[in-house]
């Protein structure tokens, strides 16, 4: 196993001991924090904050972004399941 497979494995056992449920949850708000950010950048000035956060277009936007966040989540969890079995199984083979 080299330095970048221990790397790995090191920083996606941390991730993996919280869950995936907090795993898909933290990207999901992360998703839906850069939505909020990018809106609210570009229609500042064209209504109080409070009237720009209560639209249907920007909960729409909330929402949609929270579901792309929770579907890329979920692909790479499961990469990264697939490349950390497949690096536990080769270093095991090794031996």
């Amino acid at each position: 196993m080299n330095d970048k497979e221990q790397a790995f494995i090191s920083a996606w056992q941390k991730y993996h001991e919280k869950g995936k449920a907090v795993y898909l949850a933290g990207y999901a708000l992360v998703y839906a924090a850069i939505t909020a950010i990018i809106t609210l950048l570009f229609r500042w000035g064209d209504a109080p904050i409070q009237d720009l956060l209560l639209t249907k277009e920007f909960l729409t936007r909330l929402v949609l972004f929270m579901l792309i966040g929770l579907i890329f989540a979920h692909f790479k969890w499961k990469t990264n399941e697939n490349r950390y079995n497949e690096i536990k199984n080769n270093s095991g083979q090794r031996r």
